[in-house]
């Protein structure tokens, strides 16, 4: 078994107060960041707005649990967004300098809007190996493992929107569902920032050695085998495959686009010793 937890951290950065990367690609998205490099937050640091729901009326206010839920008949709210809408929270600054969270949510996120969304770095990784004989049997197994990252399913993100039709372009079908209007464009978030802790079974191996008559009358050992790689992946992931790479800026992680999902391979051989 082995066992790590990797930490770090930006210390300084001189003047300059941030460094934005993480940088999307995808129709809406393209030239926009996603991640910001920050004193005193690990590299991967995910910024960006808080989705909080979608209005469910011509008029929207904070529902009691703090999502805007609507309400069609307040006068007061003839400013709010319009049915379809997607609502962000907002925040404001108090004389002291810090962030309050506003009443209201908004659905044109920007400036105080932008907070820390967590990181693409986990918390911790696990890898198992097995092996063992049985007889003239031979196995062994590999899982690997990570806990506690997040992954931008930026897929999702430009293709999970209705308004791709207005384009001739086809969505993911979990955008029927999600009650954002036709009309919405996609808007980056933590709405799209999941859970990218998973298991995998990488690899199992399953071989056999037997002895092979030579022709010189002497008896040769031999070994066959079956391998598998990438044989099953548990996670909540709605993605292909949350261990992901895609170069998308200055010490840019954990963003998923058009990401190709790992293969899952078999390989067979035999070994004759002469």
């Amino acid at each position: 078994m082995v066992f790590s937890a990797d930490r770090n951290k930006v210390i300084d950065l001189g003047t300059t107060p941030f460094y934005i990367t993480g940088i999307m690609s995808g129709q809406g998205q393209s030239g926009a960041p996603s991640q910001r490099i920050l004193p005193g937050q690990p590299l991967g640091t995910f910024y960006g707005p808080q989705f909080v729901g979608v209005c469910a009326s011509t008029n929207c206010g904070p529902g009691p649990d703090g999502v805007s839920v609507g309400a069609a008949n307040d006068p007061s709210r003839a400013d709010d967004p319009k049915l379809g809408q997607q609502l962000f929270n907002h925040y404001t600054v108090d004389a002291n300098g810090k962030l309050v969270l506003g009443p209201n949510p908004t659905a044109t996120p920007g400036g105080n809007d932008f907070v820390i969304l967590g990181n693409a770095n986990p918390k911790y990784t696990l890898g198992l190996r097995t092996n063992g004989n049985i007889g003239k049997f031979d196995f062994s197994a590999l899982i690997n493992s990570q806990h506690g990252q997040k992954v931008l399913n930026e897929t999702a993100l430009v293709y999970a929107t209705k308004s791709n039709a207005k384009n001739n372009k086809g969505f993911l079908a979990s955008a029927l569902t999600d009650g954002v209007g036709p009309l919405e464009p996609s808007i980056f978030s933590d709405r799209f920032i999941e859970d990218g802790s998973f298991w995998r079974l990488q690899n199992v191996t399953v071989g056999y050695t037997f002895d092979l008559p030579a022709f010189t009358g002497t008896a040769r050992g031999t070994r066959v085998y079956l391998s598998g790689d990438n044989l099953l992946l548990s996670t909540s992931y709605t993605g292909y495959d949350p261990e992901v790479y895609t170069d998308a800026g200055l010490a840019s992680r954990g963003i998923d686009y058009l990401h190709y999902p790992r293969a899952r391979t078999f390989t067979g051989g035999f070994r004759v010793a002469f």
